[in-house]
């Protein structure tokens, strides 16, 4: 039977302002409501103290760690943030935390304005609302690393591009615009910036033929000045560090996880697309939808825009998967790509009618996704009931308190049953509320439940440190037995003076009163002189009673005839 020919895009009868406000309000929910919730966490406090160290030292060119420089990346993600704590506030949690809420909402948003000039108002909306309510972004998307900036920079550098090519705005302003927000994602992610944005448009020109635009001389004065924006930073890190530094601020973070275990390696090729597939839930079965012939019978604009989301994916992700310690967290560029590829496919499912099972699949998957977070919501109520009477590790994780029990349950209900019950009508107008109350329910339960399941685990050695720094008498200057774990080096916020890992008595300044030194699984180092134990730090992820990573605050226990010596300056 032939299929009837149906609508391309769905019609655009609302305010211009409704989906954009939908995407801001999704976004309030599910990391702007009590940001600070979670501590800090993994990197994000090493990252930060570079950030404040170079605010203070003024060196723009090489990151530093209690004054000692540090080759580990390109330095972008330190610029944007120390300049916020140079010029706008200091560098806290709320600071960072809202800069990346503001990072997530950039993404979201260029997603959406890219996806629209592409497709109709319904996938335009949900491409938008899919980035910030992905389960992979909820947990990697609030903290104050380098891989959200890097998103920012990557997808937007591949939005214009690839809406300047489609829209005939010019091959040359669209180049030197792109590229100029390539050089910035470059300048966070290093080599992994290039290899994405070149590949994916050199894939999808290839791909089309369109030798035309490959010869163009657009494209090499665009190569030229993306190498001069690189040079900016490059050249005065090559004065400093020659050429093995910088060989290594562009190389080191990829060949240090590389595996030549061909086990490890085929292992690692073999669930590495699962590990994506799960990461990107609860959106990521709408790919099913790509393998329908009626999906790619599609405008040009929106066929265009799949087939360049898929190149960008492909150049993103086969690096990282070709890699055995790739992780899928070097992905996330990808996901706004995946975005826009599952918006076309809902915007396609609408165009048919229930004849067909692709529009069915949208309406079951509507509902699946709403009985999903329903019954996961009911399973927690059942784990915070079971907890008052259960002391297990399990059952107090799980638990919720009274505010979510009272508040995001009945919400999280009431979303899920208008969800089931309009998915499965026909509309005359965009039915934006569909795609709005998923992710409305998304963030809820991520930042609700899951979260607060999150926290009951996670190490705050923020909280400890603060109450060290008031026991200690006023004005406590430290020393460090080698590098202070970033952690502690951070929530204490003061400068510590960094001595040998192994030092003599002869490398204890006169002063020094109060030491700290890392303890990595409770292998204690020996010291040349006898302490007294002040605390002793978790700085894991997680609450732990034998903590892999620990800091060991003591005081220095001196014979009596150095008792005379002379103060700290």
């Amino acid at each position: 039977m032939d299929m009837p020919a149906p609508l391309e895009t769905t019609p655009r009868r609302v305010h211009p302002l409704v989906a954009p406000l939908m995407i801001l309000f999704v976004i309030l929910v599910g990391y702007g409501l009590a940001p600070t919730r979670l501590p800090l966490v993994g990197e994000e406090t090493r990252r930060m103290q570079h950030c404040v160290e170079m605010a203070q030292t003024g060196d723009w060119v090489i990151a530093r760690n209690q004054g000692v420089p540090i080759l580990d990346r390109p330095p972008g993600q330190y610029w944007a943030f120390a300049l916020i704590h140079r010029f706008i506030h200091d560098l806290t949690p709320m600071t960072a935390r809202v800069t990346m809420v503001l990072v997530l909402v950039g993404v979201s948003l260029a997603t959406w304005w890219y996806a629209r000039s592409m497709t109709g108002e319904v996938g335009s909306l949900l491409a938008g609302l899919i980035y910030p309510t992905t389960g992979h972004i909820f947990d990697l998307g609030r903290r104050a690393e380098a891989d959200g900036l890097f998103v920012v920079f990557m997808a937007s550098a591949l939005f214009v591009w690839h809406h300047g090519y489609v829209h005939k705005k010019g091959l040359l302003r669209t180049w030197i615009l792109a590229t100029l927000i390539a050089a910035l994602a470059t300048s966070i992610k290093g080599l992994q910036g290039p290899v994405s944005f070149f590949g994916a448009i050199g894939l999808f020109l290839l791909i089309r033929r369109d030798w035309r635009t490959i010869f163009h001389w657009s494209g090499p004065v665009a190569l030229v000045l993306f190498l001069g924006l690189i040079a900016i930073w490059q050249v005065p890190l090559y004065q400093q560090v020659g050429w093995e530094g910088t060989r290594s601020s562009w190389f080191a973070p990829a060949t240090q996880r590389v595996d030549f275990d061909l086990g490890v390696l085929a292992e690692h090729l073999a669930t590495f697309p699962l590990k994506i597939f799960a990461a990107a839930l609860p959106w990521s079965p709408l790919l099913v939808v790509l393998a329908s012939r009626r999906f790619w019978a599609l405008t040009e604009n929106a066929r265009s825009a799949v087939l360049f989301c898929i190149c960008g994916t492909l150049a993103i992700v086969t690096p990282v998967w070709m890699i055995a310690g790739g992780h899928h967290r070097y992905i996330i560029a990808a996901y706004p790509l995946m975005a826009v590829i599952m918006g076309v496919a809902v915007e396609r499912c609408l165009a048919f009618d229930f004849t067909f099972w692709i529009r069915r699949y949208w309406r079951d998957f509507a509902r699946i996704i709403a009985v999903v977070f329903g019954v996961a919501m009911l399973g927690l109520i059942a784990a915070t009931v079971v907890a008052t009477q259960n002391e297990g590790k399990l059952w107090q994780t799980a638990a919720q308190p009274w505010w979510a029990t009272a508040f995001v349950a009945p919400a999280i209900f009431a979303c899920a049953l208008i969800v089931i019950r309009r998915a499965g009508k026909e509309f005359t107008k965009p039915d934006l509320l569909t795609p709005f109350l998923l992710a409305f329910i998304a963030a809820m339960f991520f930042n609700g439940p899951v979260m607060n399941a999150t926290i009951a685990n996670a190490a705050d050695p923020g909280t400890e440190i603060r109450a060290l720094k008031q026991e200690l008498p006023p004005g406590t200057r430290l020393v460090s037995i080698g590098r202070a774990f970033h952690k502690f080096l951070y929530w204490w916020g003061e400068p510590i003076e960094l001595l040998p890992a192994e030092p003599t008595a002869q490398d204890i300044p006169e002063w020094a009163e109060y030491f700290v030194v890392t303890v990595y699984r409770e292998e204690f180092p020996s010291l040349p002189f006898e302490y007294e134990r002040i605390a002793f730090l978790n700085m894991d992820r997680t609450n732990q009673e034998h903590p892999k990573d620990a800091v060991l605050v003591g005081r220095i226990i001196r014979p009596a005839h150095e008792l005379g010596a002379k103060s700290a300056p």
